[in-house]
């Protein structure tokens, strides 16, 4: 297969310029499907180097582990296969073009969350742990961001993780008594920085409250945040398709949701009950 430039600059400007390392670059760049199918130790094998060996440049390049570094080049040659991921956003579009921007919006944010998160779960328990714990759960979220509120909110609230859902800064503020030891606050926010997310955070961090943000902004991972929940989304010139960029919120609160379930309600004795009910209710009104 001819070599492809799979893996970013980002990535290689980690290593040092030396031979091993360009021998491992080329046959990876020119083998993306042994990288995928193989495992470690036969991938090691197939580059004549110890799995340790391996494994340490892996975690040079800035992965965490093997599985990691698969999905990340499962995705590039995804990507670079098909190289159509910009969407189409000037001159007249066509009901095919805009058909064509929708669906590689939406594919693109459901993708990336899944690959995030199928094999990296630990800040999931985390959040998860402290969900099912607090007193008081509060989600604020701006514009769209509410609409992912008010839909983690109405579904937490069916299995007894009492969750208020705040759309404006005064709100949350009016709620600063609440926002005590045993209380929980997710932040859903797109870029965390605008002037309404950035007295919230403030404020949380400030006074020690315990807090999530679910965001697009990888540098939060590197700053005061205790807990951070990457979610992306496809750069829109115009951002005309607002929601779109929320595709991978709502993948991320039901992932979490039904997680919640399967711990709190594993028989689902809740939804039976809540079946139960709208039928009665069905039929009284027929």
């Amino acid at each position: 297969m001819a070599k492809q430039n799979l893996i970013e600059k980002k990535y290689k400007s980690n290593l040092s310029n030396n031979q091993n390392n360009r021998y491992l670059i080329d046959f990876i760049e020119s083998n993306p499907d042994l990288v995928i199918q193989l495992s470690a130790k036969e991938l090691s094998v197939k580059v004549f180097c110890s799995q340790s060996t391996l494994t340490r440049f892996i975690q040079s390049l800035g992965f965490e582990n093997y599985r990691l570094f698969q999905l990340y080049i499962q995705k590039r040659k995804y990507i670079v296969e098909n190289n159509d991921l910009e969407l189409k956003e000037e001159g007249q579009l066509s009901i095919h073009d805009i058909i064509n921007n929708i669906h590689k919006h939406y594919k693109f944010s459901i993708e990336d969350a899944f690959e995030r998160y199928s094999e990296n779960f630990d800040n999931i328990r985390e959040y998860i742990r402290r969900l099912k714990y607090c007193k008081n759960h509060i989600i604020f979220g701006i514009g769209e961001s509410s609409f992912v509120g008010s839909y983690l909110s109405k579904n937490l609230n069916k299995i007894g993780i009492t969750t208020h859902n705040i759309s404006s800064v005064h709100d949350f503020f009016g709620l600063s008594h609440v926002l005590k030891d045993n209380c929980f606050v997710t932040v859903i926010t797109r870029s965390s920085n605008t002037a309404e997310i950035f007295p919230v955070l403030s404020h949380l961090i400030n006074n020690r409250i315990r807090h999530c943000v679910w965001t697009r902004n990888k540098s939060l991972e590197r700053n005061d945040i205790r807990n951070v929940l990457i979610v992306n989304s496809l750069p829109q010139q115009h951002r005309i398709t607002s929601a779109g960029s929320k595709i991978g919120f709502l993948f991320l609160a039901d992932l979490i949701y039904f997680i919640l379930v399967n711990r709190v309600d594993p028989k689902f004795s809740i939804f039976d009950e809540i079946n139960s009910n709208i039928k009665k209710w069905n039929d009284s009104n027929k």
